[in-house]
C-alpha cells in the first residue's frame, strides 16, 4: 500500500472516531448519569471556582478536574485533540479544515457544537487557532 493510500485510508478511519467521539461526548454533556455529582451550586459560586482554577491550577490539575467532573465527555475531547494533531501530521492545517466539516456536517443538528469542540480541542495545533 503506497503513502498516499495509506494516509487517506487513515483520515477515514480519523473522521469515523471523530464522529464517533463527538457524538459520545455532546450526548453525556446533556446526560446527568454521565457528569460526576456536583450538588447544588450557584453561578456565583461557579464563576468563583473557575476564576480560583485559572489562577492557582496547573495543567495537571486542571486536566484532572475536568476528569473528576465529567469523565466521559473529557476523555472524548481528549481523544479528538490527539486525532487533530495526527491530522496535522498527515496533512496540515488543510486536511483538518477538510475533515472538520465534513465531521461536522455529519449531524446537522450538533453541527456547531461539533465544529465548536473541534475548534477549542484543536487550537495549537499547528497555525490552528480558536
Amino acid at each position: 500500500m503506497n503513502t498516499i493510500t495509506s494516509e487517506a485510508a487513515e483520515t477515514v478511519k480519523i473522521e469515523n472516531a471523530l464522529d464517533a467521539l463527538l457524538a459520545a461526548a455532546i450526548r453525556a454533556d446533556r446526560d446527568p448519569a454521565l457528569v460526576a455529582e456536583r450538588g447544588l451550586t450557584s453561578a456565583g459560586t461557579m464563576i468563583g471556582e473557575l476564576l480560583d482554577r485559572m489562577e492557582n491550577w496547573t495543567r495537571a490539575q486542571q486536566a484532572a478536574h475536568d476528569l473528576f467532573t465529567r469523565p466521559v465527555a473529557e476523555v472524548c475531547r481528549q481523544a479528538v485533540s490527539t486525532l487533530g494533531m495526527r491530522l496535522h501530521e498527515i496533512g496540515g492545517i488543510p486536511l483538518m479544515i477538510d475533515v472538520a466539516y465534513r465531521v461536522a456536517d455529519r449531524d446537522e443538528r450538533t453541527r456547531d457544537r461539533r465544529m465548536g469542540i473541534m475548534n477549542h480541542r484543536w487550537d495549537g495545533i499547528g497555525d490552528w487557532a480558536a
